[in-house]
């Protein structure tokens, strides 16, 4: 099955800051990925997420608006 990949957009890139916005259709997901630095989501919808961590752990959370 064919996954469908979120659409990320930086909207700033500077020295201090990074800003980048991702829309997600459905069912879509991001590619593996780390975190470089200190992040902040800010959830224009509520929305409901997979996280698969280190050790083959995985978790549901809910991101509220």
């Amino acid at each position: 099955m064919e996954r469908t990949t979120a659409v990320a957009t930086m909207l700033i890139d500077n020295d201090r800051v990074r800003v980048t916005r991702f829309d997600f259709a459905p069912g879509a997901e991001t590619t593996w990925h780390r975190h470089e630095h200190d992040y902040v989501i800010t959830a224009i919808t509520e929305l409901n997420m997979r996280l698969e961590e280190p050790g083959n752990t995985e978790r549901e959370v809910t991101v509220t608006a």
